[in-house]
């Protein structure tokens, strides 16, 4: 069944929106029209199915996640670093690495606070990265303490 602009426009327009419950309804047949939002250019919204796209399993998911990743704006950056907790295999992911090299100190922090939460060898190991070299002494110490506090 698709699902239309303004059925997914419905979800994501709350300050705070149910995330679980937008994936649960719209599912993979979404994902169109989540890239779609992604693309435009519109930070707000774009941020909002970043991390909604997260959430579903379907094909097109990672390729939102890789556009969304690339985004001139920090906050739909953010977005996907934190949604990356969403995904099992997001710590060993190329897109995972451009989050940590990001220049903004906000989107490398939500990519290590994902990454703790993955608890996988990976995972740890690319926190370790964080935590011995960001260039953000209050990020490595943020790393060190999610290394400290192990998986969440």
């Amino acid at each position: 069944m698709a699902v239309t602009m303004s059925e997914v426009r419905a979800q994501l327009m709350p300050d705070e929106p149910d995330y679980e419950r937008a994936a649960a309804e719209l599912g993979a047949d979404a994902l169109p029209v989540l890239r779609d939002i992604v693309a435009s250019g519109d930070p707000h919204l774009a941020s909002k199915a970043a991390y909604l796209a997260t959430l579903i399993d379907g094909a097109e998911r990672d390729e939102i996640v890789a556009i969304a990743s690339e985004s001139p704006h920090d906050v739909v950056r953010v977005a996907v670093a934190a949604g990356l907790a969403n995904q099992p295999t997001a710590a060993s992911s190329d897109i995972t690495e451009r989050l940590l090299g990001d220049a903004d100190v906000g989107v490398r922090k939500f990519a290590a606070r994902s990454l703790a939460s993955a608890g996988t060898a990976e995972s740890r190991a690319a926190l370790e990265r964080v935590a011995e070299s960001d260039p953000e002494p209050a990020l490595r110490d943020f790393a060190r303490q999610l290394l400290a506090d192990g998986p969440s």
